[in-house]
């Protein structure tokens, strides 16, 4: 059993408003309600674990969120200074990611395959920030932080997964980020390399404050480090409590877990 996380936040202070609030949100595909006035509240500096089976609307959740996909209803808030809601639902990609800094890390990384891990932040860096020195020290910092001094030269092809996943990260960390939505960053690699970004996870938690938003078919992964577990199934939030409560949920465990679980 991992030890990477040997702490899980089980509320919160009354004042503490939540950091992101989805309300009523709704998306239909042709014939199929794939999400039905879904609710959702994620609590700052908290990972949260979404599962949910292969179709119950998990990526059109990240997809409404970072501005990809429009939602047919609903309302859609972020609050990151736990002062004011702002309602981003109408808003551009870019608005959202540079000015309500919410960072996306899909499945498959999408590192610049034929640059290196330096020229690959670099490359992020020059857009999001302006002064030169800036650039090259927020590339060195974030090089040493995650370990990736020797591997600066190194193409972005020839990394293994879990090297590909912190260089993801890092690139997402250029500029201020305060969610981090992470589409299964546990799949297609082993488990040292698992227990390796788990702990990459929970120290952006522990450090930076930032929020986490994840999704794996992983789960047991996903249990060990969230603080709260919630289970999309048919639309809409079936279950959602700390991992300990939503395991022993029959409503979980027969939309997802599976009931020998």
């Amino acid at each position: 059993m991992s030890k990477i996380k040997k702490f899980k936040i089980t509320r919160y202070k009354k004042e503490i408003k939540p950091i992101l609030q989805m309300k009523n949100i709704s998306k239909r595909y042709n014939e199929k309600n794939v999400l039905q006035d879904l609710n959702m509240k994620i609590m700052p500096s908290s990972i949260t674990g979404l599962l949910g089976p292969n179709g119950s609307g998990k990526t059109t959740i990240f997809n409404i969120l970072l501005g990809i996909t429009k939602m047919d209803a609903g309302e859609l808030y972020i609050n990151p200074d736990g002062k004011k809601n702002i309602n981003i639902g109408s808003l551009p990609i870019h608005q959202r990611c540079f000015e309500n800094k919410i960072k996306f890390i899909p499945q498959n990384d999408s590192l610049f395959r034929n640059m290196s891990v330096a020229d690959n932040l670099k490359a992020v860096a020059e857009i999001v920030l302006k002064d030169r020195r800036q650039i090259e020290e927020t590339v060195e910092n974030l090089l040493s932080e995650f370990s990736l001094t020797e591997h600066r030269t190194t193409l972005a092809h020839s990394l293994s997964g879990g090297q590909k996943k912190k260089v993801a990260i890092c690139r997402a960390l250029i500029g201020e980020c305060s969610i981090m939505v992470l589409d299964e960053p546990l799949s297609n690699i082993d488990p040292i390399t698992i227990e390796m970004i788990k702990d990459v996870i929970v120290k952006l938690q522990l450090t930076r404050s930032i929020t986490i938003l994840i999704s794996d078919h992983a789960f047991e992964n996903i249990l060990q480090i969230a603080d709260e577990i919630k289970i999309l199934s048919d639309g809409y939030i079936c279950s959602e409590g700390s991992p300990s409560s939503v395991v022993k949920d029959e409503r979980a465990r027969e939309k997802y877990f599976g009931l020998n679980y």
